[in-house]
């Protein structure tokens, strides 16, 4: 009887200025408490409680980690890898990418390939991608001075057609 904590976007029933729905998010409790019966509700405080452990990974899986990319923000594992990752006190690429996956299930192994993969090709395209940005920061920056200078032109030109004529 072990829950799992998860986030879920809630409807409140409300509408923006733009007419759209409002959303909040609420943290539920996934808890299957025998083979007939299952609670699905937003958690409560003697929820935490009850389950303080539990809890606390989930917590931790929201956190960004000082150390390395996190799990939460790659796309190179699902939500249900990110679970059995958190379970087992992995929150980061790098973490995975070092961990003995060995005994491991399958797709714990294979999100580790993953990572490995992740953390190779961003080693190898980090300096080249970096230039490409300060080349392209430059090329912003001279189009931005180039985009000023034809706004005060057109002012000269606005100016200069809004004289009388003689």
């Amino acid at each position: 009887m072990t829950p799992k904590f998860y986030d879920r976007a809630m409807d409140t029933g409300t509408v923006g200025e733009d007419g759209k729905p409002v959303y909040r998010m609420a943290t539920y409790m996934l808890l299957q408490v025998d083979a007939n019966n299952t609670v699905d509700r937003e958690i409560r405080d003697e929820d935490k409680d009850r389950f303080p452990a539990e809890y606390a990974i989930y917590e931790r899986t929201k956190q960004p980690d000082a150390d390395g990319f996190p799990l939460a923000a790659w796309p190179g594992v699902n939500a249900a890898e990110r679970q059995g990752l958190a379970d087992r006190g992995i929150f980061t690429v790098e973490k995975l990418a070092e961990t003995n996956m060995a005994k491991a299930p399958a797709d714990m192994r294979e999100a580790q390939a993953r990572a490995k993969d992740f953390l190779q090709k961003t080693s190898e395209d980090g300096p080249k991608l970096a230039a490409r940005i300060a080349e392209l920061e430059d090329e912003n920056a001279g189009l931005k001075e180039q985009i000023e200078d034809m706004k005060s032109a057109i002012e000269d030109l606005k100016a200069e057609a809004a004289k009388p004529k003689k």
